[in-house]
């Protein structure tokens, strides 16, 4: 027995009554429990700024892109998407298709250089990747390694990539040397 279970027992002072006994006191502190939880999980919730929700969006493309999710890639990219290869959003759909089409697993490794957030909806993210078709950095891999530079719009909901320009990159910048 707690120090408070005699107060909700009924063992309460003379001309006392438990509150809960009523259709209204229960109302009353339903609504009391409501609002509690509500401040506490508020209270509680990490804030998450906009250069964690980047790195998330990295890592789910990597994810996405590792086990041939398109959909999910694609949701992850804007509208006005276009890369310096000239694919818009519906070309690099369908490229990614055709990857798929091949039943060409690989193995995606990410290194995130930089995130840099010059607005509230726009930033930007230097990426490092390795994209193989086994393990990386096995003997008998293939694969290629590129730093991506990408750019990332926020629609007042979320940030997707707007824009990427790649260049060739190697094994030392992958590893952080």
């Amino acid at each position: 027995m707690n120090a408070f279970e005699p107060l909700f027992r009924g063992d309460l002072p003379t001309g006392l009554h438990d509150p809960r006994s009523t259709p209204v006191g229960r109302l009353f502190a339903g609504v009391l429990a409501v609002l509690a939880l509500t401040f506490v999980v508020q209270g509680c919730k990490p804030e998450i700024g906009p250069e964690a929700e980047i790195r998330a969006v990295v890592e789910a493309l990597e994810l996405a892109a590792e086990e041939g999710r398109i959909g999910d890639f694609c949701d992850h990219l804007a509208e006005d998407y276009s890369d310096d290869r000239g694919n818009d959003l519906a070309s690099l759909r369908a490229e990614l298709f055709f990857w798929q089409q091949r039943g060409s697993g690989f193995t995606v490794t990410t290194r995130i250089v930089e995130v840099v957030v010059s607005t509230e909806t726009e930033a930007s993210a230097t990426v490092i990747a390795g994209v193989a078709d086994g393990p990386i950095l096995s003997a008998d891999t293939r694969g290629q390694i590129r730093r991506y530079e990408l750019a990332f719009t926020n629609d007042g909901r979320r940030w997707r990539v707007r824009r990427v320009a790649s260049h060739d990159s190697d094994v030392v910048e992958l590893l952080g040397g």
